[in-house]
């Protein structure tokens, strides 16, 4: 008997394109975003982490001269939320169809992870007849497990500026790509537990918001 898995996930992505006006005697151009946003993510195991189950996969089959057998052993158990927020650009020469990528400054991206995971993994490879067991091959079974902590409350408040510096033509046509992802997940498989995460990025002056392109 094994406790019920249950997942949630949440992806919310904004982006823009704005087209740029460069010619050859541009440097480059840049774009700054302003991202104020709160975030929360908590995972807690309760009970023993000692039940995880191990499944395993059998195959067998005739290649003309001999028998092969593989057997895989897995397991993958864990109680876990997550937030990340990440943000990047792009500019592309809409002409030529040329991408430009930026260099930044400050963060462009913020993440959190809590919980607890556990995992399996063993296989086995052989044959029947003796002139392949040169190509037999086990490798036994071992666990990972991996602790991310309880997780906890957070906020950011950052203006991350993209800039793109390159050779331009005047007369092509230029569109700068923005974008934001926005992600919360949390699951809960096998392992008796709880996983919360939320993310609060566009109300209580909360944004996320491009608040200037400049040419130079």
């Amino acid at each position: 008997m094994h406790i019920s898995s249950s997942e949630a996930w949440v992806l919310g992505d904004l982006g823009d394109l704005i087209p740029v006006r460069l010619t050859s005697t541009s440097v480059g151009v840049s774009v700054t975003l302003s991202v104020v946003a709160s975030f929360a993510d908590t995972a807690t195991v309760r009970g023993s982490t000692a039940g995880c189950p191990i499944s395993y996969q059998n195959s067998t089959y005739w290649n003309g001269t001999t028998w092969f057998n593989q057997t895989y052993g897995a397991a993958d158990c864990q109680v876990l939320s997550n937030v990340y927020v990440d943000s990047y650009a792009y500019l592309q020469d809409r002409t030529t169809g040329l991408y430009f990528y930026p260099s930044s400054t400050g963060s462009t991206s913020w993440s959190n992870e809590s919980g607890y995971t556990a995992s399996y993994f063993a296989y086995t490879a052989d044959y029947s007849n003796p002139s392949y067991w040169l190509y037999n091959y086990s490798a036994p079974g071992s666990w990972t497990n991996y602790s991310y902590g309880a997780g906890g409350a957070m906020t950011i408040s950052a203006t991350p500026t993209y800039f793109f510096n390159g050779s331009f033509s005047s007369g092509h046509r230029y569109v700068l790509g923005i974008y934001i992802d926005n992600e919360v997940f949390s699951e809960q498989a096998y392992f008796a537990g709880t996983a919360r995460a939320t993310l609060n990025a566009a109300t209580l002056g909360n944004h996320e918001d491009i608040t200037g392109v400049a040419v130079y």
